[in-house]
């Protein structure tokens, strides 16, 4: 499976690539330019840097017969960070793949191989089912790394569907996590989602290795058979729509015993609610409260325990124009993090401009104003 998961992504890309020339329909090409900006006020001083991105996107139907289909994309993603920085002396320029993947299935069921997307869950801003992604709520594009993986899905008649994964794992820490994935391992799961009269219902499993992060505070050096562990991850999610929208989300870790670790759990759970006043051109609230559970009593290991609360307000001014806030508070740290976000958007290009501030840093740890613009063509 490791072996397929991996030769899968240069089937993709040289299938795409051959396919497109000798397939009757036309490739549809897409690029997005975006140039950020931001200005960093520490207790250092002031921090300017700039970074331009260009992602360039292939999609192609390759293959279409009755209602059979194959379908791929390659993605690109090339950065010039570091640009016209007053703390760096060089540019930093990289260079990676982005998406490759090719699709085959109905409209009933799908097989998906290659670098991709998998996301899914209710919750919106704390998310206790990100287990494969890194979406930024206020990013209006959802970009995020893709994985590694085999996905098959199941669609029923009822509205009801099944997704199968096998990943291969990369050794990234997610951010309410201290153990990482054990880079090239297999990790494999399913899902099960359930439509309701007025929403929907899943469950998830994932099963991973994980491992001690590279940058361990640890007192003492452990055996390399003591830092691995089992993960087993066991999530819930359901979303109910009324006159307003209402959410929960859930998840599970048990980590398995080892020479160093005992039996350990981490829980992460959001409730949230969100509502469409009818003040002027329409006011989007959202609201999230979420709590981490975590049982790391260790010396040297992070505790993740805390309970976060985040409001979120959009409101259009007009037809192109919209600001939005978000307001995240720690009840743990006592720290209040405030982001206001100005977006006009045209048909093909987009300007934000947004200021994020910590209360009660007295280092300034988070004192940022940003600037970016978009342009797809």
């Amino acid at each position: 499976m490791k072996l397929l998961i991996k030769k899968s992504v240069y089937i993709v890309l040289i299938s795409v690539l051959v396919l497109s020339c000798l397939s009757a329909f036309s490739p549809d090409f897409s690029n997005r330019l975006t140039l950020q900006g931001y200005e960093d006020l520490t207790a250092e001083g002031v921090k300017v840097e700039a970074q331009v991105d260009l992602l360039s996107n292939l999609d192609i139907d390759i293959y279409q017969i009755s209602s059979f289909e194959i379908f791929g994309q390659v993605s690109g993603k090339a950065e010039l960070k570091d640009l016209f920085s007053v703390t760096e002396n060089e540019n930093d320029v990289e260079v990676d793949l982005y998406r490759a993947w090719l699709r085959l299935g109905n409209h009933s069921t799908t097989l998906k191989l290659g670098l991709q997307q998998i996301n899914f869950g209710s919750a919106q801003i704390h998310r206790p089912l990100q287990w494969f992604d890194y979406i930024d709520p206020l990013d209006s594009s959802e970009e995020t790394e893709g994985v590694y993986a085999v996905l098959f899905r199941k669609y029923f008649l009822n509205g009801a569907n099944i997704w199968l994964w096998g990943i291969l794992a990369e050794k990234k820490p997610s951010e309410n996590e201290y153990l990482t994935s054990k880079k090239n391992s297999l990790e494999t799961g399913g899902r099960i989602q359930y439509p309701l009269s007025r929403g929907e219902t899943a469950l998830s499993f994932d099963f991973r290795k994980v491992e001690m992060p590279d940058n361990s505070d640890l007192p003492v050096i452990l055996p390399e058979k003591w830092c691995e562990s089992n993960e087993y991850r066991f999530g819930f999610d359901t979303r109910l729509d009324f006159e307003f929208g209402l959410w929960t989300e859930y998840s599970l870790s048990y980590y398995e015993k080892n020479g160093f670790l005992e039996d350990r759990f981490q829980s992460f759970g959001t409730v949230g609610i969100d509502y469409t006043f009818a003040w002027g051109n329409g006011l989007y609230a959202l609201c999230e409260f979420s709590v981490i559970d975590s049982d790391w009593d260790i010396e040297g290991i992070q505790d993740f325990s805390r309970s976060l609360t985040s409001l979120m307000l959009d409101y259009p001014l007009n037809l192109l124009d919209k600001i939005v806030i978000l307001s995240n508070y720690d009840w743990k740290d006592k720290l209040p993090l405030q982001t206001i976000l100005f977006r006009r958007t045209y048909d093909y290009l987009s300007l934000e401009l947004s200021y994020s501030h910590q209360f009660g840093k007295s280092d300034g740890s988070v004192n940022q104003i940003k600037v970016q613009i978009n342009y797809n063509f």
